[in-house]
């Protein structure tokens, strides 16, 4: 089965999927890529299992067009001569997708949608919109099952349309450098006491330093928390625009000692003894793939309790199973569930322990690439139904 699979940029973090999914028997994966990092994401190169070809995306640069693309090279591909099955963004910004999708029906070729399926900030014009557009298509793929129930049972999508690949990453490189340091326990010690870092007092966050994950509150919760002990510790990994601001909130506060800017860290060897000398993530609000990150190394999350404020990655946060929510906006509640993870050691043993295993048994590569695979019944009538791949993905 060839299959053709248009995205805007081929993230570092969706090598290990379209790998897994490009080496199952029978499969050959054709992705094409915008080809331009995106935030701060970076255009990743291809493995033998599949390839990258360009497709230009095409922003309208009218300014009452903001945010309106289209993207090349989506209409020679819905050729059946080429592909058997075509998956394009479910992006209702894209302003030829509906041309796109008639034109597979047209030819008779295999049309799968592939997104979150709502908006952050949903209007009903647009939201209405959406859902108009995923009628077309012979199938959807969501990030959730949450939206899927959603659609199926109250928008009435026909269950056998709809399929669900819930976001994952690649665990193998954090349980790697987990094990490492956790095998040289010492050196995770001098790196603790070289830092001035607590493994029961210290608070990590890892992303992105911008507003929309509202960081400023992490500096006042600190400030809180340092006037309980002295001892607590807040950790930044990663940059953006919001540092300096940052730097200045934590100075102003007077815990400018209690927090380290550590910039960007791709490594994980670099990253994990920042983690494992950490008590638990907190990430305000808008969390992403950065739960499952924290999970592969037992971190607890605590995150804000408007769940519509967040990425599809949130469904794998259970309140008080492996994380807490605090109510959102609130810097005295997000200031009090850290120290309650900080103080109550055996919960903080249970949420790490069931954070651990969400990331693998649940939100694994296979089990993403398996959505995927059942997505294929479009064209070959049946389900398949295991992941074969020889790589083992997801084994520590």
């Amino acid at each position: 089965m060839k299959i053709a699979l248009f995205q805007p940029v081929v993230p570092v973090y969706r090598v290990p999927v379209y790998d897994l999914l490009g080496s199952q028997p029978g499969i050959e994966l054709k992705v094409f890529s915008g080809g331009q990092a995106a935030g701060s994401l970076t255009e990743a190169v291809p493995t033998e299992s599949f390839e990258i070809e360009y497709a230009r995306m095409h922003p309208l640069r009218l300014p009452a067009c903001k945010g309106l693309s289209w993207q090349s090279r989506r209409a020679e591909a819905m050729d059946p001569q080429r592909f058997d099955l075509c998956i394009l963004p479910w992006d209702s910004r894209n302003i030829l997708l509906p041309y796109h999708a008639a034109l597979a029906r047209l030819r008779g070729m295999p049309l799968v949608l592939w997104g979150h399926g709502y908006s952050k900030q949903p209007r009903k014009l647009t939201e209405a919109w959406r859902r108009l557009l995923g009628r077309i298509p012979d199938g959807l793929l969501l990030y959730t099952r949450t939206v899927a129930n959603a659609l199926t049972q109250r928008y009435h999508f026909l269950p056998s349309r709809v399929f669900v690949a819930q976001n994952a990453i690649d665990q193998r490189p954090i349980q790697s450098a987990a094990e490492f340091w956790r095998n040289r326990p010492e050196r995770l010690k001098q790196f603790a006491d070289g830092h001035g870092l607590s493994a029961n007092r210290t608070v990590i966050f890892i992303s992105r330093l911008e507003p929309d994950n509202q960081i400023d509150m992490m500096i006042d919760a600190t400030a809180e928390l340092h006037r309980w002990d002295n001892r607590c510790r807040l950790v930044l990994v990663g940059t953006g625009s919001q540092r300096e601001v940052l730097e200045s909130r934590a100075k102003a506060k007077g815990i400018a000692a209690a927090v380290r800017f550590v910039g960007a860290c791709y490594q994980e060897m670099e990253l994990a003894p920042w983690a494992l000398n950490s008590t638990v993530m907190a990430y305000p609000t808008n969390i992403g793939l950065s739960l499952l990150h924290a999970f592969g190394y037992g971190l607890p999350v605590i995150t804000g309790d408007n769940l519509t404020s967040q990425n599809p990655e949130i469904e794998a946060l259970r309140d008080g199973w492996n994380g807490l929510l605090f109510r959102e906006g609130s810097v005295m509640d997000l200031a009090r569930k850290c120290r309650r993870v900080m103080e109550e050691s055996e919960l903080r043993g249970y949420l790490g322990a069931n954070a651990l295993e969400t990331v693998l048994t649940r939100y694994t590569i296979a089990n993403m690439v398996q959505g995927f695979l059942d997505a294929t019944q479009l064209v070959d009538g049946k389900i398949r139904t295991v992941i074969t791949a020889t790589r083992a993905a997801d084994a520590p």
